[in-house]
């Protein structure tokens, strides 16, 4: 029997009112860190980055991965530490490739030992390299305006891939990864992102061509960004990567999105000689 509409409704409401709730309270603050930008921004990163290295940790222990907190999070840490005092990045990498490599000797077994150690890896690049880039930006000239276009991008690509998909859409994009997500609410999603690019460009006095491309840029990579986060997820068997945003789950499904678009910006707008 179909449930009335009313019911329907206030479900719905239930659903969205922590996750309205935490964006109305989080947006304003992310977004006055990111004017401020030095230390605070630093700090802010870091703590998003401690916060998702305990959550991949936790999420690993369900494929019985031994990954402790203090490991990932302090490759995680080197990493973050390559934006902060501007080190070359490859020697970097390399040392976690080394330790990541040594740490897998620990595991209780070479298979699960050796992917253990790739895990740690893979969670330092994923998290402390991906999120290193909001700092990248931020430090270039007009950086706040930068990181606030990405961001607007991502959040409204985010939205109209959410509620678009949820009323229109039909025909799964990648049911192995995500089954709830649709070629509808993907399409939609990414013109919403366009727009608000295209706004953005003429409101900064930008052209309008570049505008289009950068939005495209990163609208298609913050999608890949949530399709890897909810494939990692699936691979766990989990529902969320944590639950310390309400109505979000975790830092990690907050800023699936984020991780990808951040760094495609930044090398999209090295490329461009735009920055």
């Amino acid at each position: 029997m179909a449930e009335p509409a009313e019911v329907v409704r206030d479900g719905r409401w239930s659903t969205l009112r922590p996750r309205i709730l935490t964006a109305a309270i989080g947006t304003p603050l992310v977004i006055g860190i990111v004017w401020v930008g030095s230390w605070p921004l630093w700090a802010l990163t870091w703590a998003m980055a401690l916060v998702g290295s305990a959550e991949f940790s936790r999420m690993l222990k369900k494929r019985e991965l031994d990954l402790p907190f203090w490991g990932i999070g302090s490759l995680t840490a080197g990493v973050l530490l390559d934006s902060l005092l501007h080190w070359p990045l490859w020697p970097v990498l390399l040392a976690l490739f080394f330790l990541a490599a040594i740490y897998g000797l620990g595991g209780s077994d070479n298979q699960r030992g050796f992917i253990t150690g790739e895990s740690a890896l893979f969670g330092a690049i994923y998290i402390g390299g991906l999120m290193s880039y909001l700092i990248r930006l931020r430090d270039l000239p007009h950086g706040f305006f930068i990181v606030f276009f990405v961001l607007a991008v991502v959040w409204l690509n985010d939205a109209g891939a959410y509620f678009i998909g949820r009323r229109f859409g039909r025909h799964q994009l990648l049911p192995r990864v995500s089954p709830g997500k649709t070629w509808e609410g993907s399409l939609g999603g990414l013109v919403c992102g366009l727009v608000v690019a295209l706004v953005y460009a003429f409101i900064v006095g930008e052209s309008l061509t570049t505008g289009l491309v950068a939005g495209l840029v990163v609208s298609v990579a913050g999608q890949m960004g949530d399709l890897v986060e909810s494939n990692l997820k699936r691979f766990v068997g989990v529902k969320d990567s944590g639950g310390v945003l309400p109505g979000h789950g975790g830092v990690l499904d907050r800023l699936d999105s984020a991780l990808f678009a951040l760094p495609a910006a930044y090398y999209f707008l090295k490329g461009m000689g735009l920055a």
